[in-house]
């Protein structure tokens, strides 16, 4: 029971001193600096990952920025894909806040199943935002084509007995006519 006392007392007498400490010293704000810069940011709304088509030729990409005061000029610097063709810039009328950059592209010289990678950063660095989005990854793919052959039949035996069946959608691909695919399997067993 003594042993329990001290270790109360001694509870109590941190928390007391822990409470005036915290209690003696005034809290110093400092705000933050007001932006003066353009303040030009790639969206977040961009997606990372795009799959694009064998007539598709360009992909747009949002760029913002937050001081939409008078026109701009932003310098674009690209890394990456020799197939994949960035602008060296991007104009903001006076009064817009988004930009498009068109990534252009020839769908035959890329070909299926072959992912093409790029990265977009702003040249002047010193333009955005200090709390990053100057750079933007894009990665474009155009999938090989699918012929769907019809529904057929299938069971798992390690959820469901071996008696029970569902129809599902099998798919040949058109370039390697030896690989199939059974589309969304799941989706019609549960």
């Amino acid at each position: 029971m003594k042993l329990f006392r001290n270790i109360a007392k001694a509870v109590l007498a941190v928390s007391m001193l822990s409470v005036m400490v915290a209690c003696e010293e005034e809290a110093i704000y400092t705000p933050a600096q007001t932006m003066t810069n353009a303040q030009v940011y790639f969206s977040s709304t961009n997606a990372k990952d795009v799959t694009i088509g064998m007539s598709d030729s360009e992909i747009s990409v949002s760029l913002c920025r937050a001081n939409i005061i008078g026109e701009l000029d932003v310098q674009l610097k690209k890394n990456g894909s020799e197939l994949m063709n960035v602008p060296s810039s991007v104009k903001f009328a006076d009064g817009d806040s988004v930009a498009y950059i068109k990534v252009t592209f020839d769908p035959e010289a890329i070909g299926y199943d072959n992912p093409q990678s790029i990265d977009i950063t702003l040249a002047d660095s010193t333009m955005g935002p200090p709390y990053g989005g100057t750079v933007y990854s894009l990665t474009a793919t155009i999938p090989s084509p699918w012929i769907s052959l019809g529904k057929g039949k299938m069971t798992d035996a390690f959820i469901y007995d071996s008696e029970t069946y569902f129809e599902v959608e099998i798919q040949q691909n058109e370039l390697n006519t030896n690989v199939f695919r059974v589309v969304n399997p799941y989706d019609e067993m549960l």
